[in-house]
C-alpha cells in the first residue's frame, strides 16, 4: 500500500498530473467521439486557433525593439475578428439548426378553435403545453447521427478543448511557483532540470498571450450577440435605476431643497407642500422635516421611474426597427463586438495591473512570469507600469 504523504510530495506529482492529463483527454475524446463534430462545443478550438495564430505572428516579429502598442492591440483585434468569422461562417453550414417553416402538407391534423394543429386521436391537451402555430412545423437539420469522420473529427475537437484548458492550469501554475517564494520550496523541483525549463519558457511566453486573446474574444462574442442598442438599453435601464433611486432622495435633502426661485424651484415647492402636510397632523409634526423630503423623494423616484420606462419604451421600438432588416441587425451586432472588444482589453489591463501591484509589495514577481517575446501583455504591462508609478510614488520613500 502505498503511503498517502509519498504520493502528494512534489516529486509524484508530476507524474500524477501526467495520469490525471491522459485520462481527461481520453475521456474528452469519447464524448466527441459520441456526439460528432456538429454538435460538440468549439470554444476551446476556437480558443487556440487565434491565441496559437497571434503567438506565431508575434514570434515573426522582431524583438529587439519597441513595437508600437497600439499596433499589437490592432493586430490582435484583428485576429479576433477573422477567428470569430471563420468559426461563425463553419458554424452558420455545419451546426444542427431549428427553425420555424410553412408547412404546405396537410397531414393527420385537425384544427382545432383557435387555429392550432393538434392530432385527432390524443385527446387529452392541457393549458400549459405550447403548441405550434397552424400551417407551421419545426424543421430541424444536423441533428441525426454523424457519419465516422465527424466522430473523429469531434473527438479531437473536445481534446482540444480539454488541452488548451490543461495547458493554461499547468501554465499558470509553474508561472505562480517560478514568480513567487515557492520556487524557493519543495515546489521548486518541478521547475528545474531540462523539459521543464524549456517548458516554463514557453510558459513565459504564450500563456497570457492567450488568456489575453481569450478574455478579448469571449466578451466580444458576448458584444455581438447582445448588440449594441441592446447594450445600451440594458446600461441605460439598471444604471438609470440605481442613479434615479440616489438623485431622488438626495435632492430633498441637499441644500437646494430650500430654493425659492431658479432652476430648483419646483423642488422646493414640493418639499414644502410635502411639509405642509404632516404639519397639520399633530402626532408627526415635529418629524414634518423629515418626513416631508422622504415623500418628496418618493415623489421624484416614481416621476424617474416613468421617464425610465419612455425610455424602455423608446429603445425597444428602436430595437425592433433595427432587427426588422438583416443588414442592420449585422451593424449593430459588429458595432456591439468591436465596443466590446476594447472592454475585453480593457479587462486584461486591469488584471495585469493587479498583478503589477502584486509585483509593487513584492507578492508576484510580473517579469519572472513574462518574456520580451510576449509583445501584447509586455505592452499592456509597460502601460500599467507607468500608470501605477504615477499612483504610488507620492507614497514611496
Amino acid at each position: 500500500m502505498i503511503p498517502l504523504h509519498s504520493m502528494m510530495s512534489a516529486n509524484a506529482l508530476p507524474a500524477l498530473m501526467k495520469t490525471f492529463g491522459v485520462v481527461v483527454l481520453l475521456l474528452s475524446f469519447a464524448l466527441g467521439f459520441v456526439k460528432g463534430f456538429r454538435r460538440v462545443s468549439w470554444g476551446g478550438l476556437t480558443w487556440a486557433v487565434a491565441g496559437g495564430t497571434f503567438v506565431l505572428i508575434g514570434r515573426a516579429l522582431p524583438s529587439d525593439n519597441k513595437i508600437n502598442f497600439i499596433v499589437i492591440l490592432l493586430l490582435a483585434m484583428a485576429v479576433i475578428v477573422a477567428t470569430c468569422a471563420l468559426f461563425g461562417t463553419l458554424g452558420h453550414y455545419l451546426r444542427p439548426k431549428m427553425r420555424w417553416v410553412k408547412d404546405d402538407v396537410n397531414g393527420d391534423t385537425s384544427l382545432a378553435e383557435f387555429g392550432l394543429e393538434f392530432e385527432p386521436e390524443y385527446l387529452d391537451y392541457d393549458g400549459e403545453h405550447e403548441y405550434a402555430p397552424y400551417g407551421k412545423r419545426l424543421h430541424k437539420t444536423g441533428f441525426g447521427p454523424p457519419c465516422f469522420f465527424f466522430r473523429v473529427l469531434g473527438g479531437l475537437t473536445c481534446v482540444i478543448n480539454s488541452a488548451i484548458v490543461l495547458w493554461l492550469a499547468y501554465s499558470l501554475f509553474i508561472l505562480t511557483i517560478n514568480a513567487t517564494d515557492l520556487a524557493q520550496g519543495s515546489l521548486g523541483v518541478l521547475i528545474q532540470g531540462k523539459w521543464p525549463e524549456l517548458l516554463l519558457e514557453f510558459a513565459k511566453q504564450c500563456t497570457f498571450e492567450i488568456i489575453a486573446i481569450g478574455i478579448m474574444m469571449v466578451v466580444a462574442m458576448k458584444g455581438y450577440k447582445k448588440g449594441m442598442i441592446a447594450s445600451i438599453h440594458a446600461l441605460v435601464v439598471s444604471f438609470g435605476g440605481v442613479l434615479a433611486f440616489g438623485i431622488s432622495f438626495y435632492l430633498p435633502f441637499s441644500a437646494q431643497s430650500s430654493a425659492t426661485s431658479g432652476f430648483f424651484k419646483p423642488l422646493g415647492t414640493l418639499v414644502t407642500r410635502c411639509t405642509n402636510v404632516f404639519v397639520n397632523f399633530e402626532k408627526v409634526s415635529r418629524f414634518s422635516g423629515v418626513l416631508g423630503r422622504l415623500t418628496a423623494g418618493v415623489c421624484l423616484f416614481c416621476l424617474a421611474l416613468l421617464i425610465l420606462w419612455l425610455i424602455d419604451l423608446v429603445f425597444k421600438k428602436c430595437s425592433k426597427i433595427i432587427h426588422s432588416t438583416a443588414p442592420t441587425r449585422v451593424l449593430d451586432s459588429c458595432v456591439a463586438f468591436i465596443l466590446y472588444l476594447i472592454i475585453g482589453a480593457l479587462i486584461c489591463t486591469a488584471i495585469l495591473f493587479v498583478l503589477a501591484t502584486a509585483d509593487y509589495f513584492g507578492i508576484f514577481y510580473v517579469s519572472k512570469a513574462l518574456s520580451e517575446g510576449a509583445h501584447l501583455t509586455d505592452g499592456l504591462i509597460d502601460f500599467v507600469q507607468v500608470m501605477l508609478d504615477g499612483l504610488m510614488a507620492p507614497y514611496m520613500f
